[in-house]
């Protein structure tokens, strides 16, 4: 996954990813990656106590003295943190709740593979459609420009684990 965009509520875009990079630092995640990853600061372990992986739901934490929590949609209703709203941006978005303050999400995409392209292309010379989650945009543009015989057919998010094969003709029949 890589970082499209932050959007921090009260506070910046630094301290969000700081905080969100130092819970994450010893999850094994995709997602706990990217945000490390993201982050160019040193991570000081002691800042972070009682972490709480939560499988489905993301993780929380005591940051600074402040209870934290990051993941999906659910976990900030389950924790009763006052999110305006669902986002509904393109990509993998993950919230961040101080106490039940919204204090902001990040939105992510999906890394696409280098033999993505070829791949896709095999598969349109092959079938009548191909059915890409909405999630995988630069490989949605990359290969279905100029379709010619084939069609693309974008897919909606039909949950967190939706991919981009889900439902994908496999004969040209």
């Amino acid at each position: 996954f890589k970082i499209e965009e932050i959007k921090a509520m009260g506070m910046t875009e630094e301290e969000l990813l700081c905080m969100a990079a130092h819970i994450e630092s010893n999850s094994e995640h995709p997602v706990a990656k990217s945000l490390v990853s993201a982050y160019e600061g040193r991570i000081v372990s002691a800042k972070v106590q009682n972490v709480e992986e939560i499988p489905g739901f993301g993780i929380s934490a005591d940051y600074e003295g402040k209870r934290v929590y990051i993941g999906n949609f659910k976990m900030m209703e389950e924790k009763e943190v006052l999110a305006d709203e669902e986002v509904t941006d393109s990509g993998t978005v993950v919230y961040v709740g101080i106490d039940q303050w919204y204090a902001g999400c990040f939105i992510l995409s999906d890394e696409i593979r280098e033999d993505a392209y070829d791949t896709l292309s095999y598969l349109r010379s092959k079938c009548r459609a191909l059915l890409i989650d909405r999630r995988y945009r630069g490989l949605r543009d990359g290969c279905c420009k100029g379709a010619g015989d084939g069609l693309c057919i974008y897919k909606p998010d039909t949950g967190p684990k939706a991919g981009a094969a889900g439902g994908l003709p496999v004969s040209s029949g």
